[in-house]
Formats: structure tokens, C-alpha cells, sequence
């Protein structure tokens, strides 16, 4: 069964975003390209200073594995809110 995060990225510099590239182009992809862990990543802008991520797992294993993994995470420059966690 498929397990999907759903979460609000928040930038806590003081640059603004006209679209999710800007926002690429400043923080990264985020963890949505990460094709070892995930089946699916998508960032949408909500506004000039956030960002929607989602992030769909082959199943719950998948996503844990891929918080293990994840690096340097005192080196964002945004917050992370709002997380959704649902199977599908």
C-alpha cells in the first residue's frame, strides 16, 4: 500500500519566490527527486515564501528509510509544517 507525505515549506531567509523554480533554485528539490526512496515528488508554490511538498512511498518502510538517510538537515533555510501522512 502506498504512503504519501503531504507538508508546508516555509523559507526562513528573507528571499521571496515568483514560482517553484525560484524556489529550487534557492533550497533544492527538497528530498523530491530522491528516486531511491520516493515514487513520486512534487513542490507547488502557495505563496512567495512557501511551498507544498509531497512525497509518495511504495509504503511506509520507504518513507522511514528516506528520513534515516536524509543529511544535513540543520542546513535548511526553512521550516517544515502541517505534515499529512496517509496511506493510499
Amino acid at each position: 500500500m502506498g504512503y504519501r507525505v503531504t507538508n508546508t515549506l516555509t523559507t526562513t531567509n528573507s528571499n521571496t519566490y515568483a514560482d517553484t523554480d525560484a524556489w529550487i533554485a534557492d533550497h533544492g528539490p527538497c528530498g523530491t527527486q530522491n528516486s531511491t526512496h520516493i515514487t513520486f515528488g512534487s513542490l507547488t508554490r502557495i505563496d512567495e515564501s512557501s511551498v507544498r511538498r509531497v512525497m509518495e512511498y511504495a509504503d511506509e518502510a520507504a518513507h522511514t528509510a528516506h528520513k534515516a538517510a536524509k543529511s544535513g538537515a540543520t542546513d535548511f533555510e526553512f521550516t517544515v509544517s502541517g505534515a499529512v501522512k496517509e496511506t493510499f
